[in-house]
């Protein structure tokens, strides 16, 4: 939450069981968003950049969590790590 001024270290959420905090990063690795997924349903919960923004592409950001969202899925089943970057 520090790196990007927002909430998810101060209000704890990167301790919850239920979910996972997925930092979203162009492709030269600088930070964009920071993107919450439900373990339960495997759907974004909330999607953020600096200071609790909504990003300028955040339709194009949630389209790419969604449709790479079964590699989360796979993930929580084998503890693979999951990376993906938007050009921006």
């Amino acid at each position: 939450g520090e790196a990007m001024h927002h909430c998810v270290g101060k209000c704890g959420y990167w301790r919850k069981t239920s979910s996972i905090c997925v930092g979203i990063r162009d492709l030269q690795g600088k930070r964009q968003a920071t993107a919450e997924i439900s373990l339960q349903k495997f759907s974004i919960i909330q999607c953020y950049t600096y200071c609790d923004k909504v990003h300028d592409q955040d339709e194009e950001i949630r389209q790419l969590i969604m449709d790479h969202m079964h590699l989360f899925r796979n993930a929580t089943e084998g503890e693979q790590e999951v990376q993906l970057a938007i050009a921006v």
